[in-house]
Order: structure tokens, then C-alpha cells, then sequence
């Protein structure tokens, strides 16, 4: 059967398209929906008819000035005409379903071809940082209430994942980096504040991307974090290298990096003992090998995640998992810079060692801090940044830590801190 496109005006085949509603009016004392032929894209909405309680494709929300969306259930809707059931579906935040037309997935990195090219900033500064950020980043945002608007998860480049350890939906980014990325993670932060909250059973993780991946920068990089661990836990409340004593589930999700003398030491670890290193670091995990149960992978539930970089042939990132959920962009800006510097501090170390000298202990990462970090790969100003933001990460955990809160759940002081 063919049928018209309702965006081009083109005789198609109808297989490739979707019926959906294309007009929404009032006649006389009723509302009536117009109903044609589109391919959804990311201009498409999913609406919820309040009359006939059905979910339909809808060609825009820009079809009817009085369309609005609900928190409450995730979907756009005409607007409820008792003032009450509008207040309730535009701020109560719901959870607890899935209210996109999206395959949910587990791995973000599926989805990436549908969100490709399909971002839009909406306000464009200059961010003088950005010139020193080498790396990819990626962010997952977990939350525990409250849904995006499927048109804006594309135009935010934030992509609706499944995660059972929350209630609510887990939103990753894109792939982002330099001067945009910047741009748009901003967005994204002012986006999730908006629709959605999270709860102390939430976390923010971050990804980098683009570090050599060979053993001996790999190798070099797990023992540079390793000794930094102790200088990274002053700067983060106290148990949030500890989530068992505080998760609902009692599981530890960021467990502290062990000490390993050779890198085959550290591979076989990671794939919970059930293989050497052969040589090849883009064979699959033996725990995942479809990639598509990561949580059946014990190794990965530590402060660094390294199981990316080590296996499967795509997304090599490295996971940062430890920190505390957040939607205050100068605060997430401040972690993408430590990281970056401690990357490209690996980087650059890399390049003058071989795996011999590291595997028999011929640098001593022990001395090294963060400061040593930072003066080796940054100018003056970022390195004044970095301390002034080093201050204002330990005044924030003080002062959680006064309250009696180890977990880092109160965030009532960060937006005044990181302003």
C-alpha cells in the first residue's frame, strides 16, 4: 500500500512509516484528531489520548498550541480542564515505566546511530576550558522520578536506558567532547533538573574516551589511579567507596582498585578469573559475551571501571562510578577536568616506561598526588581552577559529613558552593 508522507507531501511505501496523529483541533464542543502517514524522527512525540486511554505517535507537539507534557506519566496530553489534575501531571514526577518508543537497552552505545545528528544547542558560550579537554566523555545520569520528553531526549542527545538498581529511568549522554560537548552537557544538566530528581540509591558515572589502548598505557593508568585513590576519597563523602552500607540492596557498586604486580594479573582479574591475556584486548568479557548482561560481570563494581578498555571491540572507555547524582554542570565541568588531566598525566608517563619497569615497581607512583598530576599537563590558570575546585569539593563533603550525612545525600549547599 502507498500512502503520503505528511512531512514531504511524497507518495511512499507505507511499511517504512507510522500512522499518527498530524492535527489536533476543536470543533464545536469536541476535540478531534487528524490522523496520517509520517516516519517517526526525533520531531516525533508520543501522545496520550485522555479520552480513549491510548498511546499514539504524534507528527509534533508544535500541532496544538495547548498540548502539554506530564511528568506524572511521561507523555504529552491535552491539558486536564480541572486546574488539580494539571498541576498533578505537570509537577508530580512518576516512575516506574517506560514511556518511549525506543528499544530500552542496558548499553547506550546501541542507540547511538538513532540519536546521531539529531542534537541541537540551544545556547551557545565559549568555554575556555574546552581547548584542554582531549578526551571523549559520555555521562549517565540515574535518576529515581520523572520523565524527558522523547523529542527532547534527541535534541539533549540523552538516551533512556534500563537499570535495575534504580526506580527511575538512567539517562546517558551521546558522546560529547570539546567546546559543544560542553554546551551540551550543560544543557542536559538544566534538562534533568528540570523533569526529573534522583534519590541516594542513584549515582553519576562518567566516561572517557580515547586513551590509548594498549597494556602497557592501560597498565600505566591502573596503578597511577590506584595510588591516587586515597587523595580522590578526601574529596568525596566517606562511604562512596563503600555502597553496601547504604544501598537498599546491600551491594558494593564502587569498590576500591586492588594492587596488581603485572598486567596479566590485573586481566585475569578482570575477567573474574577465567582468562589470560592472549594479546588481544577486544575479545569479549567471558562473564557478557553478547554484551548485553554487564551485571553478571563482578569485576566491573569498583570506583574505575575497566572492563571496556580491556574487552569487546567498541565504546573503550574508562567509567568513573563513585559519584554522588548531580544536575550542577560547574561541579560535573570540575570532574571531566581532573580526569582529563589524569589521562593525559598517563598518557605522557606511558610514552618513557615499558611494562617491565612498571611490573618491577621502577617508578614510584606512591609519591605522586594530584597536584604533581596537574602541574605536569596543565597551564597556570586551569591549575588554579583545578585548586580552587579541590577546596570547594572538600567544603562540600565537610559540611555533609557535620550533618551526619557519610552518603553525600544532602546537596543543599552544592549549588552554592559550585555556583
Amino acid at each position: 500500500m502507498y500512502v503520503i508522507d505528511e512531512r514531504t507531501g511524497n507518495v511512499v511505501e507505507s511499511y517504512k512509516y507510522e500512522r499518527g496523529i498530524v492535527a489536533i483541533y476543536q470543533l464545536e464542543d469536541r476535540v478531534c484528531f487528524e490522523y496520517g502517514f509520517f516516519k517517526p524522527d526525533f520531531e516525533t512525540i508520543l501522545f496520550y489520548n485522555t479520552f480513549n486511554g491510548s498511546i499514539t505517535p504524534c507528527i509534533s507537539k508544535d500541532i496544538c498550541p495547548n498540548i502539554m507534557f506530564s511528568k506524572k506519566i511521561g507523555y504529552y496530553i491535552l491539558p486536564p480542564q480541572r486546574f488539580v489534575e494539571r498541576m498533578e501531571h505537570s509537577l508530580i514526577k512518576g516512575n516506574g515505566s517506560y514511556p518511549y518508543n525506543i528499544t530500552r537497552e542496558y548499553e547506550a552505545d546501541k542507540s547511538f546511530n538513532i540519536f546521531k545528528g539529531a542534537q541541537k544547542i540551544i545556547e551557545n558560550n565559549k568555554f575556555n576550558l574546552s581547548k584542554y579537554l582531549k578526551y571523549t566523555f559520555g555521562v549517565e545520569f540515574e535518576t529515581s522520578n520523572g520523565y524527558i520528553p522523547q523529542d527532547i531526549c534527541f535534541r539533549d542527545g540523552l538516551i533512556p536506558l534500563r537499570d535495575g538498581s534504580i526506580t527511575g529511568i538512567e539517562y546517558s549522554t551521546v558522546v560529547m567532547g570539546g567546546n559543544d560537548g560542553l554546551n551540551l552537557l550543560k544543557q542536559q544538566c538544566e534538562t534533568l533538573k528540570y523533569y526529573t530528581e534522583f534519590n541516594k540509591n542513584c549515582a553519576l558515572h562518567i566516561h572517557f574516551g580515547g586513551y590509548p589502548i594498549n597494556p602497557l598505557f592501560i597498565f600505566v593508568l591502573y596503578r597511577i589511579l590506584y595510588y591516587l585513590q586515597d587523595d580522590i576519597e578526601q574529596l568525596i563523602p566517606p562511604l562512596s567507596f563503600h555502597s553496601a552500607e547504604y544501598k537498599e540492596n546491600g551491594k558494593d557498586y564502587c569498590a576500591r582498585l586492588p594492587f596488581f604486580k603485572t598486567f596479566n594479573e590485573l586481566y585475569t582479574y578482570m575477567s573474574d578469573g577465567k582468562s589470560n591475556f592472549m594479546g588481544d584486548l577486544y575479545q569479549a568479557h567471558p562473564d557478557d559475551i553478547e554484551h548485553e548482561r554487564k551485571w553478571q560481570i563482578a569485576s566491573r563494581y569498583h570506583n574505575f571501571n575497566f572492563i571496556n578498555m580491556l574487552f569487546y571491540d567498541k565504546a573503550k572507555t574508562l567509567e568513573l562510578r563513585f559519584l554522588r547524582p548531580s544536575f550542577n554542570f560547574n561541579k560535573i565541568l570540575l570532574w571531566i577536568t581532573i580526569f582529563n588531566g589524569i589521562l593525559l598525566f598517563a598518557e605522557k608517563e606511558s610514552t618513557t616506561l615499558t611494562l617491565k619497569d612498571i611490573e618491577q615497581d621502577k617508578y614510584k607512583y606512591s609519591r605522586m598526588g594530584l597536584l604533581r598530576v596537574f602541574e605536569e599537563v596543565y597551564p597556570e590558570e586551569v591549575i588554579k581552577y583545578l585548586i580552587d575546585g579541590l577546596v570547594r569539593l572538600k567544603c562540600l563533603t565537610k559540611s555533609q559529613v557535620l550533618r551526619g550525612d557519610k552518603i553525600g545525600e544532602d546537596i543543599t549547599l552544592e549549588n552554592d558552593i559550585f555556583n
